[in-house]
């Protein structure tokens, strides 16, 4: 026959596995609640091709997106801002230029166009690359760089210089110069245009009122221009063609030889008319003067029997 302690103790078991569960059921202890993860910070580190660059240049930007202390590879994508900034004047704040997705080194690169603003030579652009984060890693921005950008220089083209030569005489009677010129180019090609030639007293600059000028085109390389009367006295000659490779002469004009020697012979003559031999009478005749008899004439003749 059992005790009965041994009879009682398989009661108290069973009361244990029938009341448990139903206080589970009814709410009067509830299990711990899982605690979610928190994202993982990351860096942004943005890089550019260029700092300095010309208007229209094509910029590479590169943003490198790193777990801080964490193992892992970020992904999503990476969107890229420019501010333009202008000396002086408001700026339009951040504009989307672009996004990239983040490749498997954690790297977003976005090729854009640097470019000025019309009638803005010279300005500056502020780049940005934002991380949008994923599922694991959170959102960040990279720090701020600048993008110098300028309008290219415009190089103007070379121009072709002039040799001008001038062939005309340092001294000269009074009246008309000519003067020919002589044109090369540097290039090689045929100068085409209107060379002139001033003639102004000694001390006179190019611009002043000149004594005599005269102008003509260059055919071939070559020209021939005569001026107007140049009365005596001390000159330059100033040559140029299309304003380019002007040349100077001096040039000395005396009295008209012509002048000269009308004024000799006028006294010359004066000097005959008074001589005994070309004396005239009231009539128009000339008389001759009697020789005595015996007596030559000037020059060693004997005189004509009629005189004698």
């Amino acid at each position: 026959m059992r005790s009965p302690r041994s009879t009682r103790r398989p009661v108290r078991l069973l009361a244990v596995a029938v009341v448990a569960p139903l206080l589970f059921a009814a709410g009067a202890i509830a299990p711990a609640a899982a605690t979610p993860s928190e994202p993982i910070p990351v860096t942004v580190d943005l890089t550019v091709s260029a700092t300095s660059v010309v208007s229209g240049a094509e910029v590479t930007l590169t943003a490198a997106v790193t777990p801080n202390g964490e193992s892992g590879l970020p992904t999503g994508v990476v969107e890229f801002f420019v501010t333009p900034v202008v000396m002086n004047q408001p700026s339009p704040g951040p504009q989307l230029r672009g996004a990239a997705s983040l490749d498997g080194t954690g790297a977003a690169t976005l090729v854009t166009t640097a470019s000025t603003l019309p009638g803005v030579p010279l300005m500056s652009l502020t780049v940005q690359a934002v991380y949008r984060g994923d599922a694991d890693f959170a959102g960040a921005s990279s720090l701020l760089r600048s993008i110098m950008v300028a309008d290219p220089i415009v190089v103007p083209p070379t121009l072709p210089t002039y040799a001008v030569t001038l062939d005309a005489p340092t001294t000269m009677a009074a009246g008309s110069l000519t003067a020919r010129l002589t044109v090369t180019v540097s290039d090689g090609t045929a100068p085409v245009g209107v060379a002139d030639v001033n003639v102004v007293p000694v001390g006179a600059g190019w611009d002043d009122d000149p004594t005599a000028h005269a102008s003509g085109a260059v055919v071939d390389g070559t020209v021939t221009m005569v001026t107007g009367p140049i009365p005596a006295g001390d000159y330059v000659v100033y040559a140029s063609f299309r304003g380019f490779g002007g040349v100077t002469a001096p040039l000395r004009v005396t009295a008209p030889i012509a002048g000269v020697v009308g004024a000799r012979v006028a006294r010359i003559r004066g000097r005959r008319a008074d001589h005994p031999l070309c004396r005239h009478d009231h009539h128009g005749s000339s008389a001759r003067p009697r020789l005595r008899p015996g007596r030559r004439r000037a020059g060693g003749h004997r005189p004509h029997a009629r005189h004698r």
